[in-house]
């Protein structure tokens, strides 16, 4: 039996710049980093400095390496690192072991005999990027930039099955490796959807590598996985606020499953949406007031939870609220500024509204009974 070494703490190539990365922490790092240095390149040679914008600042070199490294090994058709990275020296005569002496000419022509070498630290690291990089690249933002809340609805009903069947686990066993059965041909544990699923949850760092497995007696089978008990946490906001005002009539008892959310989240309490009035007061900012808000309330889009991510400023939702407080709350399909996506953008508008004022009801009247979308609350600007 060969006995693996345990790695030598004081060894440069093992040292920890910052204990308190975990190795998800360190990758997502790197990424970035990889990501941000190649807005303007995608092809050909490349170097990557430390710094405390791309935050590599917080890793060894070799850290960094190692993390390419494996980034590497999933993906080979991407990029090369340079072997310039790594720094090579002589073995000095007397470090060396030998268990037999050499003597004549075989003595004379051993030739150099090298071990790793640290390079400086603030050495960029090289590499050489392919032609798939680019479409890694584009994956990779596109994975980055895919929320639950804009998924569709019915991908969104995927993504909430798949979590609750690991809930339900991990709650009774507390352990993060876990087995989730799936059956063929049932609407909420299906294979395929269930793989789709887990990839958006791996993808999105909730689980780790999950593998699936087929049932030797009969149909249906399992998939073993490992949970990122903090992002897995993390994650459950989202969904439970789905849970709390989305109804699910193909499987009534998801609602059933607790998905705890503090109160302190919520900035307002039994409210009513007739009893709200909204003011814009510029592009960005509003105030609020009405029946059971004893001082009106100003804030902006980030804080009411219309922040696009990617950049920083308010979404599409945002911009459908700003056009219906210029039209007094109410647009149709006839209004000439009615964009195409009016309807999607609309659901997730009034998704929104009631998470940030804590109403289960809709915000909008009866599509069918008013043929617009004309809100309950009052709106200007």
């Amino acid at each position: 039996m060969i006995k693996i070494p345990t790695p030598d703490p004081n060894d440069w190539r093992y040292r920890v710049k910052n204990p308190s990365l975990d190795s998800d922490s360190k990758r997502t790092i790197v990424l970035e980093a990889l990501v941000s240095a190649t807005q303007s390149n995608t092809k050909g040679d490349l170097e990557i400095s430390p710094s405390p914008e791309n935050q590599l600042d917080q890793l060894y070199r070799f850290e960094t390496l190692r993390v390419l490294e494996t980034i590497y090994r999933e993906i080979p058709s991407a990029f090369r690192i340079d072997e310039s990275n790594y720094g090579k020296e002589p073995i000095p005569p007397d470090e060396m072991e030998d268990h037999f002496e050499f003597s004549g000419d075989r003595g004379n022509n051993r030739g150099v005999f090298l071990r790793p070498a640290p390079l400086p630290e603030d050495k960029p690291i090289k590499l050489t990027l392919f032609d798939g990089f680019d479409n890694w690249r584009r994956t990779y933002i596109q994975i980055k930039t895919t929320t639950f809340e804009t998924l569709s609805e019915e991908n969104q009903q995927k993504v909430l099955n798949a979590f609750v069947s690991i809930l339900k686990i991990f709650e009774l066993t507390a352990k993060p490796k876990i087995t989730v059965q799936w059956n063929p041909g049932d609407n909420l544990q299906d294979f395929y959807d269930f793989k789709l699923s887990f990839d958006y949850l791996k993808n999105n760092g909730v689980i780790k590598e999950f593998k699936p497995f087929f049932s030797p007696s009969g149909p249906g089978g399992f998939y073993t996985m490992e949970i990122n008990v903090k992002r897995f946490q993390e994650f459950s906001k989202p969904l439970a606020k789905y849970l709390q005002n989305k109804p699910t009539p193909e499987n009534p008892n998801l609602k059933q499953t607790p998905i705890p959310e503090k109160a302190e989240d919520k900035p307002f309490k039994n409210l009513k949406w007739e009893g709200i009035t909204i003011e814009f007061l510029n592009g960005h900012e509003v105030k609020i007031t009405g029946a059971g808000i004893k001082t009106a309330v100003e804030t902006g889009f980030k804080e009411m939870g219309f922040e696009d991510t990617r950049n920083r400023t308010p979404d599409k939702q945002w911009d459908l609220l700003n056009l219906l407080a210029s039209k007094n709350g109410e647009i149709s399909w006839d209004d000439p500024e009615a964009d195409p996506q009016i309807k999607k953008t609309k659901q997730l508008l009034s998704k929104a509204l009631r998470d940030y004022f804590a109403i289960a009801d809709e915000p909008f009247e009866s599509y069918k009974d008013q043929k617009s979308y004309r809100l309950k609350l009052k709106i200007s600007s």
